[in-house]
């Protein structure tokens, strides 16, 4: 984990074209969230087995595959904790690596700042969402990776509870001290030196309680919160905050909106994203929130797939940029049916030294005003500059990055942040870690995330705009070859698989089968017996792996 790569990424990057090979799967995405805009199919020689038409290869209607969390992003005190949890909780490594990666930012947000050149930084906030089915053991793989964040919370708890005893002491005797001067104001003739001595100290004792710091939350960890209640655990914080949502989907509930009828409130969520400070006037006075001065958030969360759909209830969300905000992760390779009863414990030492290091970056102090700035050293800039115009060339209208730009064109600045976390690890035992340069090795480290982040919010953002119908299409698909229908009728299905539906409500999920060519209607004299046939490739497939269809990306 902790070797250099040596991949060349940016020749491969400057050498890719404008139009790469997915470009097929990028227009057959559209087709399933609107079939009337069906991608035009190869089209082969007329099939003679009862197939209307010209036989075509069906349109896969499942998300494209995606790549696995790639070897060498993180240093050896964070990977070899990261690929040892794996193993023994029998996760994806993507599970336990994103859930890390959201903890070093926990660490270093608000405290540090990275400017690759002068003029431009980045903050080191990250919004993390990995999205895995029921019992892939999400809540276990964050309580093993968020320990350190735990100890260090009652380590906050202690010292502050420490100063608030001071704070409430201070207050009391103030607010005493001024009941008492108050009291004795009201038993002077007024216009006297006695009387204008006592309000003096009485005006010098209210100034000093007005004055008196509070000092800030230790409760900076949250699992659910809606945008107000955020707002206000930020102001008590001073304005850090961390989600940690091992069972997101009520994070997601939040942000599509549950609590508010006109709109989810994404300000905060989006301003804090880059430390802009944020402030709230309200109608309502007690729901007023007083300025937070550059305001850093960190989310980690995790659902299942389908709740992915959530964050696309509002189109603020996508016209806000909320969600080109956030890496995601989605992991291809599962391990249930294949994990065991038992495996060895992880090593005590690799546990120490990955619980050691996180502590002792989150015992750094957070600066009173601006934060540290960690800058790049000329390697690093060679690099940050070549994935800038690899990236750039993408984003125009026949990039593969076209249909994505918004989330594309936060990529670098995400590679910037993870690569500065990175860095921060790396020198993690130096006094003043952000006074050394970043060094292009580093860079290229958070640069092999690249192609992987892209792959997986291209799949997150597809599974947000997929039609409704698909999941019903995979009941049909799956009754289709148990049973062995090479031809069937709306009512069949009806009674085969929608048995609680209209028969009306089943023929919009047929029409989506047939609009990706899986079926074809080859009758239609009663309604309820209009009989469909079963695509030829599709029948084959049953017996033999199936030709390659082109994908639904």
């Amino acid at each position: 984990m902790s070797a250099e790569p040596e991949l060349p990424l940016f020749q491969t990057l400057r050498a890719a074209p404008s139009r790469p090979a997915e470009a097929p799967r990028e227009e057959a995405s559209k087709a399933i969230a609107s079939p009337q805009a069906r991608p035009e199919p190869p089209r082969p020689a007329p099939d003679p087995d009862g197939w209307p038409g010209e036989l075509v290869i069906p349109i896969a209607m499942g998300a494209p595959s995606v790549p696995s969390w790639p070897d060498g992003v993180f240093p050896a005190v964070i990977g070899d904790y990261v690929d040892a949890l794996t193993d023994f909780i029998q996760v994806p490594r993507d599970l336990a690596a994103l859930a890390a990666l959201g903890t070093l930012s926990a660490c270093w947000a608000g405290k540090v700042i990275v400017s690759p050149f002068t003029g431009h930084h980045e903050t080191l906030c990250l919004y993390n969402i990995v999205a895995a089915p029921v019992g892939e053991r999400k809540t276990s793989t964050f309580k093993h990776i968020q320990t350190p964040i735990a100890k260090y919370q009652e380590e906050l708890e202690r010292t502050i509870g420490q100063r608030t005893s001071v704070y409430t002491a201070d207050r009391m005797r103030l607010q005493a001290e001024i009941k008492r001067t108050v009291e004795d104001c009201q038993e002077m003739d007024p216009d006297t030196d006695p009387h204008r001595r006592s309000c003096e100290r009485m005006r010098k004792a209210q100034h000093a309680l007005d004055s008196l710091p509070k000092p800030p939350s230790a409760s900076i960890v949250t699992t659910e919160t809606t945008p107000e209640g955020l707002a206000r655990r930020m102001v008590d914080t001073g304005g850090f905050a961390v989600v940690m949502a091992p069972e997101g989907g009520g994070l997601l509930d939040v942000i599509a909106g549950r609590y508010s009828d006109s709109g989810p409130n994404l300000t905060l969520l989006c301003q804090a994203y880059d430390a802009e400070d944020f402030a709230a006037c309200r109608a309502s006075g007690d729901r007023n929130i007083p300025l937070i001065r550059r305001p850093t958030l960190v989310i980690v969360a995790a659902t299942q797939p389908s709740a992915l759909a959530k964050l696309n209830t509002h189109a603020e969300t996508k016209d806000r940029g909320l969600l080109a905000r956030f890496l995601f992760s989605i992991p291809s390779e599962s391990l249930v049916g294949r994990r065991t009863s038992s495996k060895p414990p992880i090593p005590q030492s690799i546990i120490e030294h990955y619980q050691q290091a996180v502590l002792s970056m989150l015992r750094v102090e957070r600066p009173e005003g601006d934060p540290h700035v960690l800058t790049f050293d000329a390697e690093a800039f060679q690099e940050y500059d070549a994935l800038y115009d690899s990236i750039e060339r993408r984003l125009p209208p026949g990039g593969d990055l076209a249909d994505m730009h918004g989330w594309g064109n936060k990529v670098v600045g995400r590679t910037v942040r993870i690569a500065g976390l990175l860095h921060l690890v790396e020198h993690h035992q130096h006094p003043k870690p952000w006074s050394i340069p970043m060094a292009g090795a580093t860079f290229r480290r958070a640069a092999l995330l690249v192609d992987y982040s892209i792959a997986h919010a291209r799949r997150a953002l597809n599974l947000m705009a997929a039609s409704p119908e698909s999941d019903k299409c995979s009941k049909v698909q799956a009754w289709l070859e148990r049973e062995k229908k090479e031809t069937f009728t709306t009512g069949q299905v009806h009674v085969g698989v929608f048995k609680n539906a209209r028969v009306d409500e089943v023929r919009p999920i047929l029409k989506v089968l047939a609009d990706h060519y899986y079926i074809a209607r080859i009758t239609s004299h009663r309604r309820d017996q209009e009989r469909w046939r079963v695509n030829p490739l599709v029948v084959r497939g049953w017996e033999s792996p199936p030709p390659s269809p082109t994908s639904l990306g």
